[in-house]
């Protein structure tokens, strides 16, 4: 398991960072969705699936969910378990790949009222889908892009001649990589009866200049050990890129697809 989460751990720093942007418009949809359909109330529990630092997870506990996390990344998992200390709300926290877990074991049980994973790999392929729907009792909900645009990142790694056919390569070699309309028909294989909302996503961050090239070394450079000259290079680059106050706008437009379903409604 070291090997596989050494990229997530390496990306921590930045989930962390966007952790403490707070709440923004697509947050609040998520949320919403959620209460509306009745998949949370106070007192159901809860798991989250490739948790990252407990960004939904804390948002579900101070709604009075009974909340456990699990995630492949020890440097994760150290964010997540600060980033709750201060909750109230009953919660559980453990690393685990979820390639591997028994679900016989007492983590998860008893099951859980709502089994969600929100843009993680953890949910990838027939058997990790079949062990989600497994521990559910009601309802199971995955998230995940369908597409993205991230000008200035792409701008800055190509101008340093950023290699992204063996990025992919790496990625995927650590992180199984399906698309939701994949999760969606291999859910329906299994012979529950799934819905797919597709939903916008802006997200956005100013950033430093320095804060800027730690984020390209952070996410792409170090999955490659391209060596510190390259990070230095795009700093260079990044420069120029600056607004009037110095920073620079980090925006990124998608869309995310939710993929949702009874687990307590099977077909015979």
């Amino acid at each position: 398991m070291s090997e596989k989460s050494e990229m997530w751990d390496k990306a921590a720093k930045d989930f962390q960072r966007t952790y403490e942007l707070g709440e923004n418009d697509y947050i609040r949809r998520y949320f919403r969705f959620l209460e509306e359909k009745k998949m949370i109330f106070p007192g159901c529990r809860v798991i989250d699936v490739g948790c990252g630092v407990g960004k939904y997870g804390k948002l579900l506990a101070e709604r009075g969910c009974d909340v456990t996390l699990t995630d492949i990344s020890a440097e994760m998992l150290k964010y997540a378990k600060n980033n709750l200390k201060t909750v109230d709300a009953p919660h559980r926290i453990f690393q685990a790949d979820f390639d591997d877990v028994d679900i016989e074991n007492d983590a998860f049980y008893p099951r859980f009222d709502l089994c969600i994973s929100t843009m993680s790999p953890a949910i990838h392929d027939k058997k990790t889908l079949s062990k989600f729907s497994d521990i559910s009792s009601k309802w199971c909900f995955v998230a995940g892009f369908t597409e993205s645009n991230e000008a200035v990142r792409k701008d800055v790694l190509s101008h340093i001649g950023f290699d992204w056919e063996e990025f992919r390569r790496r990625v995927s070699s650590h992180a199984a990589h399906t698309t939701m309309q994949d999760i969606k028909e291999m859910t329906e294989e299994l012979g529950y009866t799934p819905s797919l909302d597709i939903v916008p996503y802006v997200w956005n961050d100013r950033r430093t200049p320095e804060e800027f090239a730690d984020l390209i070394h952070d996410r792409f450079l170090s999955v490659l050990d391209r060596p510190e000259e390259e990070k230095i290079k795009a700093l260079e680059y990044i420069e120029t890129l600056k607004d009037s106050e110095g920073l620079i706008d980090d925006t990124v437009y998608t869309s995310v697809a939710w993929v949702y379903w009874r687990a307590d409604q099977r077909k015979a």
